[in-house]
């Protein structure tokens, strides 16, 4: 039985962001694991191994293998900023908005990169800048405290 080949699309943009997600995984994993031994969250070892592992693939050309690792990792980091802070907004701007900056730089890539036709890039492209300007503006336009009670550091920052 013949195995089938494994598409290997490398492009120096690739490379590009395969570089930048190997040292922000790097950052991530080594911190990670010094935090890990201290007693801390396993979270940023996760994230930094699989940022690293989507360098890998980016390097390697496999585009598509490199996304959805890239994905994983964004949906994970969304799911443990809730789980840490829960839904108050301004807690998880710092832990989602780097993340997601790179998922519409990964998706966006992979739109212009891919086989598929020049429209559905400038259409994914279209929906991730809006997605961000979006973001930018709920940031700006929202009070200093989306409700609730003002205990702790939150207290002092509204008052």
């Amino acid at each position: 039985m013949a195995d089938k080949a494994i598409k290997s699309t490398r492009s120096w943009s690739g490379v590009v962001i395969g570089l930048l997600l190997g040292l922000v995984g790097l950052f991530l994993g080594g911190g990670g694991a010094w935090l890990l031994s201290l007693g801390g969250s396993a979270y940023y070892l996760i994230a930094g191994l699989g940022c690293l592992l989507s360098a890998y693939y980016y390097f390697k050309g496999r585009q598509k293998a490199a996304v959805f690792t890239y994905l994983a990792v964004f949906v994970g980091t969304c799911i443990w900023a809730v789980g840490e802070v829960g839904t108050e907004f301004w807690l998880l701007v710092p832990r989602v908005v780097g993340p997601a900056v790179f998922a519409a730089l990964v998706v966006v890539h992979h739109a212009f990169t891919s086989s598929a036709s020049r429209t559905r890039g400038w259409v994914l492209t279209g929906v991730a800048v809006a997605g961000l300007v979006a973001l930018y503006v709920s940031m700006t336009g929202l009070p200093a405290t989306t409700g609730g009670s003002k205990t702790g550091a939150l207290a002092k920052v509204a008052d």
